[in-house]
């Protein structure tokens, strides 16, 4: 059957179109545009059906371009349609599962669409991870020279560019070389790029992630390139630092990062020590660290290369004001002044150095010595789990801070009773050797945490009744708990739940379980799905 167009004609005009189809064509095209932004570029599907509604709203979105600028080549036909339609706009290209075969429809597409790098704002580049492990999904060398020829070319607008090639051990040659000034965003994975000014001049965000190791960078170079990016914010390099090599040339003064605002770096933890030793950065940037120590270094090495790493990080008058400890490391929240405020760091607070290591390797005692150099003056809350220590080391890291306001205890509390009844003389403890009363420590705790507590006894004395008697006397000398919190401690019954609450403003008691970061909330909706014993 043939359509007769005179009789469209008529009947589009004796049959005038509802009030939906006559919507502006501006504000039809900022809908259109909205719906298309909601949906991932590779999900283009989801949203161009609306193209086909009618011949009006097909017409108003092909004379949108800026409508066709998200490209993926999830599916290159598709992709090479929409880089047409999107005339002369700015596009963002989407290469997410580049593949090994030079003559695959998406190869070919993307050469095609490269050589529109002038007008290309956000580029990703990604080869994914093979599936069958055979080398057919590798990116061959010459496929990737024909991509980075097209990446040698102005990119006058080019705001982000991302490249992970995950079975490569391919540097990239010189792109970009002739110029990328809106190059803001610079990701790479498993790869390296040559570090023209041109390219690191004005980042405000790098991303380096396991280059390999014939293109990682040594400290002095790595330090002197991120100082070449007066602008930059944020950093996040991950197994990036070569080996030093003999002759290397360090500089006389460390490498200044004015602007950065958040660096996280993750290597082992000689290379760690040497890399904060070579920089300086503001003291209200957020420092994250993850260090691994080497195999090969014993436990001495080990302890002096914490000591410099941190007392490197901290040599801007940071103040640590929280601190995990358990058995396989431990992680510090720091801030750039004391302050107030005692809550346990949330989600978006960042630890600024976390040391991992098996733990036959880390014991509580050599965790307790390294945080001995930590500026500790400001810590408002601590956790410890699995770190068995005498009462001694407890009071000389902890017992004596006066902003300590939360603890949290975790399986085993180790010394920490003896450390929590020191200063108190009782009849009910004199088998400690307590004889008169002292100066009480953690003497401004507010909340204290057990978290699947195992309780011993000891001297014929179960560690809950020392701990009730502890409680019992201080609030006598008028530092009583605010909160006692018990979570899955299945010594502990309902009676001794009562004889808390005699001591305590508030006991919460979790009988069982898993583990519930409930209690670090301070709503009450959350606190009433607890047992609670008020007095």
């Amino acid at each position: 059957m043939e359509i007769n167009p005179a009789a469209v004609a008529r009947a589009a005009k004796n049959n005038p179109p509802s009030h939906i189809f006559r919507l502006p064509p501006e504000l039809l095209s900022f809908i259109f545009n909205f719906l298309a932004c909601a949906h991932a570029p590779r999900d283009f599907e989801r949203w161009v059906r609306v193209t086909h509604v009618c011949s009006y709203w097909r017409r108003v979105a092909l004379d949108y371009p800026n409508l066709w600028t998200r490209i993926s080549l999830h599916s290159p036909s598709w992709a090479l349609e929409m880089l047409a339609r999107s005339k002369t706009a700015p596009i963002t290209v989407e290469a997410a599962e580049v593949v090994g075969d030079r003559q695959s429809p998406m190869n070919i597409a993307l050469l095609d669409i490269l050589k529109c790098l002038p007008r290309i704002r956000e580029l990703s580049l990604v080869q994914p991870e093979s599936r069958s492990g055979s080398d057919s999904d590798v990116v061959d060398a010459p496929f990737l020279e024909q991509v980075v020829a097209r990446l040698d070319a102005p990119a006058p607008l080019l705001e982000s560019l991302k490249i992970t090639y995950s079975h490569s051990n391919y540097a990239v040659p010189p792109i970009l070389s002739c110029g990328s000034p809106r190059l803001r965003h610079l990701e790479l994975s498993r790869t390296s790029i040559p570090w023209w000014p041109t390219i690191v001049g004005g980042l405000v965000s790098l991303r380096i992630t396991a280059p390999p190791i014939s293109l990682r960078i040594p400290i002095p170079v790595l330090t002197s390139i991120l100082a070449r990016m007066p602008n930059l914010e944020e950093a996040h390099l991950s197994w990036v630092i070569a080996p030093p090599r003999p002759g290397l040339v360090w500089g006389d003064e460390p490498d200044s990062l004015p602007c950065i605002s958040q660096l996280y770096l993750e290597d082992e933890l000689a290379h760690c020590m040497a890399f904060f030793n070579n920089v300086t950065v503001p003291p209200t940037a957020v420092l994250q660290t993850l260090c691994i120590p080497h195999v090969a270094d014993e436990r001495p090495h080990i302890s002096f290369s914490l000591e410099i790493l941190i007392t490197c990080i901290t040599q801007n008058h940071r103040h640590v004001y929280a601190m995990h400890v358990d058995a396989t490391g431990f992680s510090v929240w720091s801030k750039s002044s004391p302050g107030e405020g005692s809550k346990w760091p949330t989600e978006s607070d960042v630890p600024f150095i976390s040391i991992s290591d098996d733990p036959s390797e880390l014991p509580g005692h050599y965790v307790f010595m390294i945080c001995n150099v930590l500026p500790m003056g400001g810590l408002t809350s601590v956790c410890m789990e699995d770190v068995v220590a005498p009462e001694e080391e407890w009071i000389g890291l902890l017992g004596n801070l006066e902003a300590l306001e939360n603890l949290e205890i975790g399986r085993h509390e180790g010394g920490f009773l003896g450390a929590f009844s020191s200063g108190i003389s009782c009849p009910e403890l004199s088998f400690l050797g307590a004889m008169t009363p002292g100066r009480l420590k953690f003497r401004h705790l507010r909340r204290l945490t057990f978290r699947k507590w195992r309780p011993m006894d000891f001297r014929g004395q179960r560690h809950i009744d020392i701990l009730k008697t502890c409680l019992r006397e201080r609030c006598k000398r008028g530092r009583g708990l605010q909160r006692l919190i018990l979570q899955d401690c299945p010594e502990v019954c309902a009676d001794d739940v009562v004889d808390f609450s005699r001591a305590v403003m508030r006991v919460i008691w979790v009988a069982g379980g898993e583990d519930d970061e409930s209690e670090d909330d301070e709503s009450e909706d959350d606190e009433e799905e607890m047992h609670d014993a008020l007095n």
